[in-house]
């Protein structure tokens, strides 16, 4: 059996923005902005027209090393009128996120809206309604959805040839507690599952292809932690057939990190690594190696790209691409809901101590 039996490169890489026609505007011009998000768009020659950011130093950076006009309010970006899609690059705990958000679909703009998408299911249903009634197209910045080693794992259990998955499991072990975090970062209250499991538990829910109807889930801290909120999660998944494990460990030994997944389906099995490692996370393609059930050979295909910086892109792309064809985004508003019902249920369980359902 040949490779391309198993997985092509277009069945996992990233499809590139069918036009550029769109101007982007970027609504907060932090490190996430800069290091990823403008520079994953102009790598695919797409046109980010204007940013706007409080933050005086902010909008200088911006506007010298990117050459984008840069102003101050979100209200003077959103009556730009060469400003077509809005990529709102805030964290959830800027108190007016909310509010620009709808601001834009008010003001016509297609959104892309940074991860976690909010911090309350109510907010999150309530943007993805007014933007259904706007008839303006709301995505979601799940990245990891276009990491190599997720999205070839993706392709080969969809096309059904390990079986359907009754096993999945995922653990990553970093270090984010280093006191020259950003303050906001440190401050957080809620913060490993919010901020980091969203990643895994909204590609687990893509892996098994339904939500889970029940979560339990544990937090903790490392002695002697900087930061304010539990960054140890493990949180258990039942699914409909199915179980699977979320283990984020973000207070690791910073010189040992690794991030991997492991997928158990009826006639096989894949296991796969995120990023090259050490490192960091995303950078580098991963891996990932496939076993089919009796068979005597391992399938490990050399993949290509990356998630950081390549999957910031390909959520723009991705947008562009539904807008283009009007249709839904992969990871659009609506379809981020299920994932935040997760989140959310594996929060209330780490608090109370219980089994949540779904």
């Amino acid at each position: 059996m040949s490779s391309e039996d198993i997985l092509e490169p277009g069945q996992y890489l990233p499809a590139p923005p069918v036009t550029d026609r769109w101007g982007i505007g970027v609504i907060g011009l932090g490190g996430v902005a800069r290091n990823a998000h403008i520079p994953s768009y102009r790598a695919l020659s797409l046109r980010v027209v204007a940013g706007a950011d409080l933050d005086a130093n902010a909008r200088q950076f911006a506007a010298s090393t990117f050459g984008i006009d840069a102003v101050a309010g979100h209200e003077e970006l959103l009556a730009n009128r060469d400003v077509g899609i809005v990529d709102v690059a805030l964290p959830n705990t800027v108190p007016v996120r909310n509010q620009i958000i709808h601001d834009a679909i008010d003001a016509g703009k297609h959104v892309l809206v940074q991860k976690p998408f909010a911090y309350d299911y109510e907010s999150a249903l309530g943007m993805v309604e007014h933007a259904e009634r706007a008839g303006v197209r709301l995505a979601v910045n799940q990245n990891g959805r276009w990491n190599p080693s997720y999205r070839a794992a993706s392709a080969i259990l969809a096309s059904g040839f390990l079986g359907d998955p009754y096993f999945i499991s995922h653990e990553m072990c970093i270090d984010q507690d280093s006191p020259n975090r950003p303050p906001w970062v440190l401050n957080l209250k809620r913060s490993v599952i919010v901020e980091y499991s969203v990643h895994h538990l909204d590609i687990v829910r893509r892996w098994a292809g339904r939500t889970a109807h029940s979560v339990q889930a544990i937090t903790s801290r490392r002695p002697g932690q900087h930061s304010a909120g539990d960054l140890i999660a493990t949180i258990g998944l039942q699914f409909d057939g199915a179980v699977a494990n979320v283990v984020d460990n973000t207070a690791s030994v910073g010189e040992a990190p690794y991030c991997r997944f492991r997928i158990d389906g009826a006639d096989g099995t894949i296991n796969g690594t995120v990023g090259a490692w050490p490192g960091g996370t995303g950078r580098g393609p991963g891996t990932i190696e496939v076993v089919r059930r009796g068979a005597h050979w391992v399938f490990r295909p050399d993949l290509a790209g990356s998630w950081a910086i390549d999957a910031f892109g390909a959520t723009m792309s991705d947008l562009i691409n539904a807008i283009e064809a009007d249709a839904e985004p992969e990871a659009s508003g609506r379809d981020n809901l299920e994932t935040l019902k997760t989140v959310f249920a594996a929060e209330l369980s780490a608090e109370t101590g219980r089994r949540v359902r779904i």
